[in-house]
């Protein structure tokens, strides 16, 4: 209840790396972290760094303490208002502090560094890390093997409270090599998923990352939900294609051929919903992905994404998406036979997906060529 943890004094030299700190005021007390530095005492020295911070209760302001109390006291003697985190503030009685990337609740006060890098990290000692809004992926793995069922109900609650409201969007190469050739929605489109790629969302401008070159097209695409109270069916999603920068003007999307879900496939054990259309439904263009929010997909409000299609693309510039008979010679110069050297899922000059780069590619590409006028936009998303 009290300390979760607290640092002192025989606490020197920390790495404290991607933790996840939750409710730590449950009795209306006690604090996520606290650098204690009583008088007299020995420093804390210690990157903190990557960590996530949540209270569903009361005591926000009391996720990561300097000293004894949030904000500036004897012990920290720090500046006189709270300073975001990243700016480094050298004037205060705390030991040598990094403090970075770390989610922290906005009334907290306490979270400047005194030093301007983090403090070394012995080799042996080095793990890898992730950003902290990443950590609620890893937390069906943590602790003991075998846990009871309110163990598990501890780690849902705090994933169901730092997660995101969707867990994962993909989109996929239905009926390729990668699924076996397969048309139907099953565990083997997850082999097909373009690791390559990631969905473009309101707010950024799309690259090669955010559309892909399959020559069928967007034909599959899954979304990751953690809470859903009913099972998804078309209606409960809005589909839409374009190629501007105005998405609300854009034409409605072909109907899915269908909606499936698979339960406990999709990342931290959300439930995967596989959407699959039929092949060239939408290509060359954008399709807009709206998960409404209601009961079924237990989303508290709407979520927006988007995939583009630019068949015969090579992602050769970063300016545009144009098909031209440069990326037809990038073809050339990229041979893949499924007996020598296969290519990978993420390989830019497989178009049709079977494992191969060769004449068939470059066919696809040459009629699919496209001018800086007619090809994929990369569009904005609003």
């Amino acid at each position: 209840n009290e300390r979760n943890p607290q640092l002192r004094d025989w606490i020197t030299n920390l790495d404290f790396v991607n933790n996840v700190i939750y409710h730590w005021a449950y009795s209306d007390w006690g604090y996520g972290c606290r650098i204690r530095n009583e008088p007299g005492e020995n420093h804390v020295d210690a990157n903190i760094v990557n960590n996530y911070f949540y209270t569903p209760g009361g005591r926000r302001s009391n996720a990561l303490i300097y000293g004894r109390d949030p904000g500036r006291d004897s012990y920290d003697n720090g500046p006189m208002s709270p300073l975001p985190q990243g700016t480094v503030y050298t004037e205060s009685d705390m030991g040598e502090l990094w403090v970075s990337g770390n989610v922290l609740p906005p009334e907290n006060q306490d979270q400047y560094s005194t030093i301007s890098a983090p403090l070394p990290v012995p080799a042996w000692a080095q793990v890898p890390t992730s950003d902290a809004t990443e950590l609620y992926q890893f937390l069906p793995q943590v602790g003991m093997q075998y846990k009871d069922t309110r163990e598990l109900g501890v780690i849902d609650r705090v994933i169901a409270a730092i997660g995101p409201p969707v867990y994962g969007r993909h989109v996929f190469y239905n009926n390729s090599a990668f699924d076996g050739n397969d048309l139907p929605a099953n565990a083997a489109d997850d082999a097909a998923i373009a690791t390559d790629k990631q969905a473009l969302l309101p707010g950024q401008t799309a690259t090669f990352a955010n559309y892909t070159s399959y020559s069928r097209g967007i034909n599959g695409i899954m979304i990751d939900l953690p809470d859903l109270g009913g099972t998804p069916t078309a209606a409960d999603f809005v589909f839409k294609v374009g190629n501007d920068n105005d998405p609300p003007s854009w034409a409605a999307a072909p109907a899915p051929t269908s909606v499936t879900v698979r339960a406990g496939a999709g990342v931290a054990g959300s439930d995967r919903v596989t959407i699959i259309w039929a092949d060239g439904a939408t290509t060359n263009e954008w399709l807009q992905v709206t998960v409404k929010a209601n009961a079924s997909t237990g989303l508290p409000t709407a979520d927006v994404f988007h995939f583009g299609n630019a068949a015969g693309e090579t992602g050769n510039s970063a300016s545009d998406a144009a098909v031209t008979p440069t990326d037809q010679i990038a073809v050339r110069n990229s041979p893949h036979t499924l007996g020598v050297n296969p290519a990978a899922v993420d390989n830019a000059y497989d178009f049709n997906r079977d494992k191969k780069v060769g004449p068939t590619d470059a066919v696809i590409c040459r009629n699919n060529g496209t001018s800086s006028a007619t090809a994929l936009q990369l569009i904005s998303a609003p």
